[in-house]
């Protein structure tokens, strides 16, 4: 075997050398590299960089420099995608100094054997970069324009559609899509080197609900929620290491931005959610709106991470909201991240207790400037303008609801002190331009009295009139879409049926002018509230 071994060398030798004598450089050996290459082993190298990653097709730099006969020419080769665009270019682009012109007059020719393998790995290498990058790039489809601010935290996908509405938010509790145990059924989503695994059951109700609303031009917003669980595994990777459980309060969670394993789970599922939802195609449907967390400056009761000052809490949540937006830029350009505030401006919810709130101007301003001090980037604001009294539905008696920056409330009776406070700090904007605000749940109670349900739904038609005619404010979500038993408070356009948690039973007032109040009926249907509210023209609401 030896023998034969050298006499193929040979006759290989041989081969080679006489299609070398149609070069004129040939016969005098081959020219090496620069000498910025290490020495090649076998004529050929092979050298596969992986630098910073950026989303499953990041920087990755392939350089394979080819000892090869080229006429009069002998350069390294590389291959290299663009992080952003995906677009095959060679080293000489970047590197000019490195790569020597091709001067040849003939097409180049790959010898046999030796380098015909390596050339179709290169391109074969090439065309699977490409492809991928493709794939990885986030989706660059602007942000939609609807046709109206209507909106509705949504219960029943059907009737939700049928009301109109332009904008839906969905209640999203992370835990519940998690599985760690890796079943055969379950969804495999690799992420930055490792493989995480989602439930199909629990994605393909989400699904259902997100499609047939995002295929109808719905605006789909997502309330990310960190729920403590029954799963106690779960729980150590998800639950802030500072949670009381002892609170029993709502039992949710700020996000754990402090452990490695909350870190890498939290931007992995909302990664997984983002790159779901944000397809061109939309088999799954779209996503436009991430809201981190609920009613932070009341963390005690919704953003539990213990007793902790503003700034505490402004810091972590910072964490939280940031690694939620770099997520969602793996998968969009343009989906929008939202901080999400509850109505208490200047003051607390709990007074006697400033380890358990803080006012929301403080948190948001704490906030801002933790921002820019990080690396700042665009993040907007979901605000909570419920009326002064949550068992009062009628906000245009709200005493705490006063016109200047240092208001105690921001209810919808002066609702529009925050975009002009936003517009007016030059901190607080991005890119020049301010932040941008939704009203991703507030609603009206309907008092248990006579009037009760007409209040209520004077009350939807005064907020609406003036949502709808003030700049500054992207939508107007009301909540809630059915009556909950354990939520204290009648908000619903339906009610539910007695005995249960959450099952419609009728239409209340509400109902019908929540329906037409961005069609051409509205006029006629809203005349009742003029005389509820102790006005005689809408625009009076106006400041």
């Amino acid at each position: 075997m030896k023998n034969l071994n050298a006499e193929t060398q040979r006759r290989r030798g041989a081969q080679f050398h006489a299609e070398d004598a149609e070069n004129e450089e040939g016969r005098r050996g081959e020219k090496r590299a620069s000498t910025k290459y290490p020495k090649e082993k076998g004529n050929r190298e092979w050298k596969l960089i992986d630098a910073n990653k950026r989303g499953a097709c990041g920087l990755l730099f392939a350089s394979i420099s080819v000892h090869s006969r080229f006429k009069n020419s002998s350069r390294p080769c590389a291959i290299r995608p663009d992080s952003g665009a995906g677009k095959i270019k060679r080293i000489k682009e970047e590197w000019p100094s490195l790569c020597g012109p091709l001067r040849s007059p003939r097409p180049l020719r790959l010898r046999r054997h030796r380098l015909g393998f390596l050339h179709f790995i290169v391109f074969g290498v090439a065309a699977w970069l490409t492809i991928a990058a493709a794939v990885a790039a986030p989706n660059p489809e602007p942000y939609p324009t609807p046709a109206s601010k209507k909106g509705l935290q949504v219960q029943m996908v059907d009737d939700a559609i049928a009301l109109g509405v332009k904008h839906a938010a969905l209640n999203c509790s992370l835990q519940r899509f998690v599985d760690l145990a890796g079943k055969p059924d379950s969804i495999q989503f690799p992420f930055e080197g490792h493989d995480y695994f989602f439930l199909p059951g629990p994605v393909a109700q989400l699904d259902a609900e997100v499609k047939p609303l995002s295929d109808r031009g719905v605006v789909v917003s997502l309330i990310l929620l960190n729920y403590e669980g029954s799963d106690e595994a779960l729980n150590r990777i998800y639950l802030h290491p500072r949670y009381d459980r002892e609170a029993r309060t709502n039992h949710m969670s700020a996000f754990n931005v402090v452990t490695p394993d909350g870190i890498r789970y939290l931007r992995a599922e909302v990664a997984f959610l983002a790159q779901r939802y944000s397809d061109p195609a939309a088999p799954h449907g779209r996503v436009w709106n991430y809201i981190v967390s609920n009613e932070v400056n009341s963390h005690w009761w919704w953003n539990n991470m213990g007793h902790a000052t503003a700034g505490e809490v402004a810091s972590d949540y910072e964490r939280a909201v940031r690694l939620v937006h770099d997520a969602v830029r793996t998968a969009s350009d343009n989906a929008r991240i939202f901080l999400s505030l509850e109505h208490h401006w200047t003051i607390r919810y709990s007074p006697a207790t400033p380890d358990r709130s803080c006012p929301g101007r403080e948190l948001l301003e704490d906030f801002a400037r933790l921002a820019r001090e990080r690396g700042d980037f665009d993040w907007n604001i979901a605000y909570h303008p419920y009326p002064e009294d949550l068992g009062d539905p009628r906000f245009w008696n709200d005493k705490t609801a006063q016109p200047g920056e240092d208001t105690p409330r921001i209810t919808f009776k002066n609702i529009e002190v925050l975009p002009r406070y936003l517009a007016a700090h030059t901190e607080l904007l991005w890119q020049g331009h301010p932040r941008h605000v939704i009203l991703s749940e507030q609603g009206f109670h309907c008092r248990d009295v006579p009037e009760g349900e007409r209040d209520q739904a004077a009350a939807y038609c005064a907020a609406w009139w003036k949502i709808a005619h003030l700049d500054g404010i992207d939508a107007f979500i009301l909540h809630r879409h059915v009556d909950h038993s354990q939520e204290g408070l009648n908000l619903g356009l339906w009610t539910h049926k007695p005995g249960s948690i959450a099952t419609p039973d009728r239409h209340r007032q509400m109902y019908e002018v929540f329906r037409v109040a961005d069609t051409p009926e509205w006029e006629k249907a809203f005349a009742f509230a003029l005389p509820v509210i102790g006005i005689q023209r809408w625009e009076e609401l106006l400041p």
